[in-house]
C-alpha cells in the first residue's frame, strides 16, 4: 500500500514538473501569468491555463520567458537592461539557433533580440553602424508583422532613421512612425505622434510639429503611459515656442513641466532641460544655457539622444565664452558615441 502511493506521489511529481516546464511566463503589470500561449499577433496574446483560455493585449505586456527558450536569452534580456549590449550581442550565436528547432516563436524572439542590440549599440555610437542596424530592425517588421515586439520594433526602427538625419531616412522614420498609428491603444497612437514631431522639428516644420503634439493633449486616455506622453508633448510645445522665438513663454513653460516631472525619468528631464537650453540660447542667455546643458551632461547622460544633443550645444558656447578646453572635454565625449 505503501509503494503504491509512494509511486503515486512520484508520478503526480513527475507530470507536475512537465507541466511547469512547458509553461509559457508572461509578466504584467503587476502580475506574472504562467501558461501556455497558444496564438500571437502583434496586438495580443492567446493564452490557456488550466483549460481557460484568455486574452491579453500586448501593451500590458512587461515582458515573456518563453518554454524551452534557450538559456541565454534571460541573460541576453537583463545585459540589455544594463546597457551592456556589446555583451548581448556576443551571446546571441547562430549556435543557439541549433538548439530551438524550428521553433517560430523562439526564431522570431532571437531575431528581435538581436536587432534591439543592434540598435542600442549603433544608437549610443558603437560598433554596429546606424545604418546596419536600421537595417536589421526594419527586416525584422516587414518579416514578422505578427509578433508581439512589432509596434516597439517600428519604433526603434525609426528612432534609427531618425538619428541617421538625411531626406531620405526621415521619409522612412515617419513611415515607421505611422505604422505605430495602427495600434488600437491610444498611448501607442500618442508615441506616433509624438515621434512626428520629432521630425517635423527635425526638418524645421513648426507648425506641423505643433499640430501633432496638440493632437496628443486631445486624446482621452487615462493610462500612466499616456500620462507620460502628454508630458513628452508638452514639452515638444515649449521646444516649438523656442524655435518659433517666443523663448520666454517656452522657458515658464518647461519650468512648470520639471517641477512636476517624476525625477526618475531620465529621459523626461533630459528632454526638459535640452528644451530650456536652447529656449535660453534663442534669448540670448548663454550662461542659463549652459547650466541647463549640463544638467544633461551631469545628471541625465543616460539618454544618449538627449546627451549628445547637450553635448553639441555645449561645445557651441564654450567655444563662444573663449573656453577652448572645456569644448575639447565635449568633442571627446561625442567621439564616445561615433560622432566627430
Amino acid at each position: 500500500m505503501f509503494k503504491k502511493l509512494f509511486l503515486t506521489l512520484i508520478a503526480i511529481f513527475v507530470i507536475g514538473s512537465v507541466a511547469l516546464a512547458q509553461n509559457d511566463t508572461v509578466q504584467l503589470e503587476n502580475k506574472t501569468i504562467r501558461c501556455k500561449i497558444t496564438n500571437m499577433t502583434s496586438t495580443e496574446l492567446t493564452v490557456e491555463d488550466r483549460g481557460v483560455e484568455d486574452v491579453i493585449p500586448v501593451n500590458k505586456i512587461k515582458g515573456i520567458l518563453f518554454n524551452r527558450e534557450p538559456a541565454q536569452f534571460p541573460k541576453v534580456r537583463s545585459l540589455i537592461e544594463s546597457g551592456s549590449n556589446e555583451d548581448a550581442l556576443e551571446l546571441l550565436t547562430e549556435d543557439i539557433r541549433g538548439t530551438m528547432g524550428d521553433s517560430k516563436t523562439l526564431n522570431q524572439e532571437m531575431d528581435y533580440l538581436i536587432a534591439r542590440t543592434k540598435a542600442n549599440i549603433a544608437l549610443s555610437g558603437g560598433a554596429v553602424t546606424k545604418s546596419d542596424a536600421a537595417k536589421t530592425c526594419e527586416a525584422f517588421v516587414t518579416k514578422y508583422p505578427k509578433n508581439y515586439h512589432y509596434f516597439d520594433a517600428c519604433e526603434m526602427t525609426g528612432d534609427l532613421y531618425v538619428s541617421i538625419n538625411t531626406e531620405a531616412s526621415l521619409k522612412k522614420a515617419a513611415e515607421m512612425y505611422q505604422k505605430l498609428n495602427a495600434a488600437p491603444w491610444n498611448d501607442v497612437k500618442m508615441r506616433s505622434l509624438s515621434a512626428m514631431g520629432k521630425i517635423f522639428l527635425a526638418q524645421n516644420k513648426i507648425e506641423n510639429a505643433q499640430k501633432a503634439y496638440s493632437a496628443i493633449l486631445k486624446m482621452d486616455d487615462k493610462s500612466a503611459a499616456a500620462d507620460r506622453q502628454r508630458l513628452l508633448a508638452r514639452m515638444g510645445l515649449a521646444k516649438c515656442k523656442a524655435l518659433s522665438g517666443n523663448y520666454k513663454e517656452a522657458v515658464k513653460d518647461v519650468e512648470t513641466i520639471l517641477q512636476n516631472a517624476p525625477p526618475e525619468d531620465f529621459a523626461i528631464n533630459a528632454l526638459g532641460y535640452n528644451t530650456l537650453g536652447l529656449a535660453y540660447m534663442a534669448g540670448g542667455q548663454d550662461k542659463d544655457a549652459l547650466v541647463a546643458f549640463l544638467q544633461v551632461d551631469l545628471l541625465y547622460s543616460r539618454d544618449i539622444q538627449s546627451h549628445i544633443e547637450a553635448l553639441k550645444n555645449l561645445r557651441t558656447l564654450w567655444k563662444k565664452m573663449e573656453m577652448p578646453l572645456r569644448a575639447q572635454e565635449c568633442t571627446a565625449k561625442l567621439k564616445t558615441y561615433g560622432i566627430d
